[in-house]
C-alpha cells in the first residue's frame, strides 16, 4: 500500500492554490435553475431539460464527485432505463436499453461529441474504462439519435462532456484507488491542465489531460460450461489509458482523443460450440491481451453572419476492437478499421422562434480482418494472404473492404406558445446496405409546474464492417426501429420534480449474431422482430444540504393486444415468460443521495436494486448451457467526502462498492455458449484530488 502513500503526497505537491466559489456556485443552485441548464445532446440547438425534444438525463461533475463513481458503469447504472450490464465476449461488457441488448451499434457513447462506438461491429467495451474524473457533465438520450448522428443511436445516445478551457482554467489531479477482498480492483491517476487566452493571445484556448490506470475486473472465479474454472484476478484485467488535447481559436477548433483500452481475457470466445480450435472446449491457458484502441483527429469551423451558421468539419478515425495480435493464441483476431468523415452543416434562423438545420455528411470506411475463429468468407470482401513470422501463410484468408456512406439531414425547430416542434429526417445512402430514411418528430411544453414531452422516433441500426464480414449469403440490410414516447412532469415547488415516461420500441430486421453449429461458423442475420413497451418514473429533490435522485424502470416484452410476447428472436426468448428477455431484468430501482453533514463533509449512499434475470447460468460439465434465473440483486455503495480538507481545492473521499458483497455476475443476452462473467465484489475505495486555478 506503499505506492498509494507516494501518489497522495504527489498530489499534495503538484499545485499550491485553489479556488472553489464555482464549486460553491452549483451548490447554491436550486433544482429549478439547475433544470433550466441546456442540453444540447438531443437537438440543433441546446434546450434545457424540460423542453429537450427527448427523453433527457443530464448529470453534473458535482453530483458525480460527490457520489464517489468509479466508472461509467456505475453511472448508467443509476439513469433510468438502462438494464443490468450483459457480457458479449472476451472480457467485453456493455449495456442492455430498456430490455434490449443494446452492445452492437444501438448505443452510442461519445465524448465531447467524437464517437467512441468501434467501426467493426459498433460495440464498445465498458468497466474501468472512460475518464469520470475528467467529465464535466454527462447527457443522455434515453432514446433514438439516428436523425442527428445515424446508425449507431438507435436506442440511446451518451455524450461524456469533459471540462475544457474555461472550465479548468489551472491545473488538477486525482488519484482512485480500490482493493476487493483479495485484490487490487483499481489504481488511477489523471491530469488536467487548460487555460483560456492562452499566453495572452485573446481566444487561443488550450485543454489536455490525460488518465492512465491498471485494474481487475473482479477477484471471482469463472466457470465455464464445461467445469474449467480460473481466478479473475490478474486473468481479466482492465487498465485504461485515455488522453484528450483541445485547441480552439476563434472560430476552429481541434481535437486530438487516443484511448488505448487493454484487456486481459481467458474467458475467450464461444470455446463451448468449439468455434476455435479448443479441443474438447478447453479454454485458453494463459489469458491473452485483447487491444480496444481508438485516435480520433477532428477538426472544425464555424462561420456565423447574422443569422446564418454554417459549420465546415472534417475527422480521421482509427480502431482496433477484440484484438489478439498473438498469432499462437486461438483469439487470434486482428481487424483495424479506419474512417474519414466530413460534415457540413447550416443552422439558420427563419424568425426568432423558428430554426432550420440542413446538412450533409460523407464517410468512406476501411478495414480489414484476420482472425482464427471461422468466418463465412461473403464474397464482397477482397481476398489477402495474413503470413504468420515463418513466412508460412496463417489462415484461409484475411478480407479488407471499403465502403461509402452519404447522408443528407434536415430538422426544423420552432417555439411558440402551443410548444415546441421539432420535425426531422434523415436520408443515408450506404454502398453496401443501400438506403435508409428515418424522420422525428417531438412537441414539448411547459406550462407553470408542469410539462409534456410527446415524441415519435423512427431510428435505424446500420450493418457495421464486422456484421458484413460474417452475413449469411443472403446480405444484411439495415435494422429498424419506432419509439413513440410520452413524458409528463410536475415540480410542485423549487426544489421538487416529478417525470414519468411512457414507452414504446418496435425492432424489425433485427440484427442478430447466430452460431451456426453444424457447419460450425458464425453469421449475422436479420431476424424476426422484437421490442418492449414499459416506463420510467423519476423523483428529484435538491436543497443547499441534500439531493436527490430515485427512479423506477420496467419494461415487458408482453403484446399488450393479444396474448404472446412481441419478441420473435428466440435466442432473446425467457421460455414461459413472455413478458421478459434473457439477461435484463424487468424492475430496477435506483436511488442517489448526497446529505452535507457539516461545511464540506457530505455522505452519499446510493442502490440499485435489480429484479431476476433470467439466462444461461452454468454448464452440465459437457459444455451444454444449463439455464434458470438469478436472485434479485442489491448493490448498495456508500461513499464520505470533504471538500477544501486544510485547503482550498483539496478533495478527500473514502467509500465502499457493493457493501453487501453481492454476487453480480454478466450474463449473456443471446444464445452464443458462453458462462457468466463475474461482476465487481466489495470493493473499499479512496479519492484524493487537488485543483488550481491561474
Amino acid at each position: 500500500m506503499k505506492w498509494w502513500i507516494v501518489a497522495i503526497v504527489f498530489l499534495g505537491a503538484a499545485v499550491s492554490r485553489a479556488q472553489a466559489e464555482e464549486l460553491q456556485d452549483y451548490q447554491d443552485m436550486s433544482l429549478e435553475e439547475l433544470l433550466e441548464l441546456p442540453v444540447g445532446v438531443a437537438s440543433i440547438r441546446a434546450e434545457p431539460e424540460r423542453r429537450a425534444p427527448a427523453v433527457v438525463t443530464r448529470l453534473s461533475r458535482e453530483e458525480l464527485q460527490s457520489l464517489g463513481v468509479r466508472d461509467l458503469v456505475d453511472v448508467l447504472n443509476l439513469v433510468p432505463g438502462f438494464s443490468y450490464p450483459g457480457v458479449d465476449v472476451a472480457n467485453v461488457v456493455d449495456f442492455g436499453f430498456r430490455g434490449l441488448w443494446g452492445h452492437e451499434g444501438k448505443i452510442l457513447l461519445m465524448v465531447d461529441g467524437q464517437s467512441m462506438n468501434d467501426l467493426f461491429y459498433g460495440s464498445n467495451a465498458l468497466g474501468h474504462h472512460y475518464p469520470l474524473e475528467q467529465v464535466d457533465h454527462i447527457e443522455i438520450i434515453r432514446g433514438p439519435g439516428s436523425v442527428l448522428y445515424g446508425g449507431t443511436s438507435e436506442l440511446a445516445a451518451i455524450n461524456i462532456v469533459t471540462r475544457g478551457a474555461a472550465e479548468l482554467h489551472g491545473a488538477s489531479a486525482s488519484f482512485m484507488g480500490g482493493m476487493y477482498p483479495s485484490g487490487l480492483a483499481r489504481a488511477d491517476l489523471n491530469l488536467a491542465v487548460g487555460q483560456e487566452d492562452l499566453d495572452g493571445i485573446r481566444g487561443l484556448n488550450v485543454s489536455a489531460a490525460a488518465y492512465i490506470g491498471h485494474g481487475n475486473r473482479s477477484d471471482g472465479t469463472y466457470t465455464d460450461f464445461y467445469g474449467h474454472s480460473f481466478s479473475m484476478l490478474s486473468n481479466e484485467g482492465l487498465d485504461p489509458a485515455f488522453y484528450n488535447l483541445a485547441v480552439s481559436y476563434k472560430g476552429l477548433s481541434l481535437r486530438f482523443i487516443y484511448d488505448n483500452y487493454r484487456l486481459k481475457e481467458r474467458d475467450s470466445y464461444i470455446q463451448d460450440y468449439q468455434t476455435v480450435p479448443m479441443a474438447g472446449g478447453q479454454l485458453p491457458t494463459s489469458p491473452a491481451n485483447e487491444l480496444w484502441r481508438t485516435a480520433i483527429a477532428d477538426a472544425q469551423y464555424k462561420w456565423t453572419r447574422g443569422p446564418l451558421t454554417l459549420t465546415a468539419r472534417y475527422q480521421f478515425k482509427y480502431q482496433l476492437s477484440y484484438a489478439v495480435r498473438d498469432l499462437n493464441s486461438p483469439d487470434y483476431s486482428d481487424h483495424p478499421a479506419n474512417r474519414n468523415s466530413m460534415w457540413l452543416i447550416g443552422t439558420y434562423d427563419l424568425l426568432p422562434t423558428l430554426r432550420l438545420l440542413t446538412g450533409v455528411e460523407g464517410f468512406v470506411d476501411h478495414a480489414y480482418q484476420a482472425s482464427s475463429v471461422t468466418a463465412t468468407g461473403a464474397p464482397h470482401y477482397l481476398l489477402r494472404p495474413v503470413i504468420d513470422a515463418n513466412g508460412n501463410l496463417a489462415f484461409p484468408g484475411a478480407f479488407s473492404a471499403t465502403y461509402e456512406n452519404i447522408a443528407a439531414l434536415a430538422e426544423l425547430q420552432s417555439n411558440s406558445k402551443l410548444g415546441n416542434v421539432n420535425a426531422g429526417m434523415r436520408y443515408e445512402h450506404n454502398s453496401y446496405y443501400g438506403s435508409a430514411v428515418v424522420p422525428r418528430f417531438g412537441w414539448t411544453k411547459v406550462t407553470g409546474p408542469f410539462h409534456t414531452k410527446a415524441l415519435l422516433n423512427f431510428a435505424f441500426r446500420a450493418p457495421s464492417v464486422g456484421d458484413i464480414a460474417l452475413a449469411n449469403q443472403s446480405g444484411l440490410k439495415p435494422e429498424h426501429a419506432r419509439v413513440a414516447e410520452l413524458e409528463v412532469g410536475y415540480s410542485p415547488n423549487h426544489n421538487q420534480l416529478i417525470t414519468l415516461n411512457l414507452f414504446d420500441i418496435a425492432l424489425s430486421d433485427t440484427l442478430v449474431f447466430l452460431p451456426d453449429i453444424v457447419n460450425n461458423t458464425l453469421y449475422y442475420y436479420n431476424y424476426a422482430q422484437t421490442g418492449t413497451s414499459g416506463f420510467e418514473l423519476e423523483y428529484r429533490l435538491r436543497y443547499k444540504w441534500v439531493f436527490l435522485r430515485a427512479s423506477y424502470s420496467y419494461y415487458t416484452a408482453r403484446n399488450l393486444f393479444e396474448s404472446g410476447s412481441r419478441n420473435k428472436i428466440d435466442s432473446y426468448a425467457v421460455p414461459g415468460d413472455p413478458s421478459r428477455l434473457v439477461a435484463f431484468p424487468s424492475h430496477k430501482l435506483a436511488v442517489m443521495a448526497n446529505v452535507t453533514l457539516w461545511k464540506g463533509l457530505s455522505l452519499a449512499p446510493s442502490a440499485n436494486f435489480f429484479s431476476s434475470r433470467y439466462g444461461a447460468l452454468s454448464g452440465d460439465g459437457l459444455g451444454n448451457p444449463l439455464y434458470g434465473n438469478t436472485s434479485s440483486l442489491l448493490l448498495l455503495n456508500v461513499y464520505l467526502h470533504y471538500d477544501n480538507l486544510f485547503v482550498k481545492g483539496l478533495e478527500v473521499g473514502a467509500g465502499v462498492a457493493n457493501a453487501l458483497n453481492q454476487s453480480s455476475g454478466y450474463i449473456q443476452p443471446y444464445s452464443a455458449g458462453h458462462a457468466p462473467l463475474p461482476g465487481p465484489r466489495r470493493e473499499l475505495f479512496t479519492r484524493v484530488a487537488y485543483s488550481v486555478h491561474f
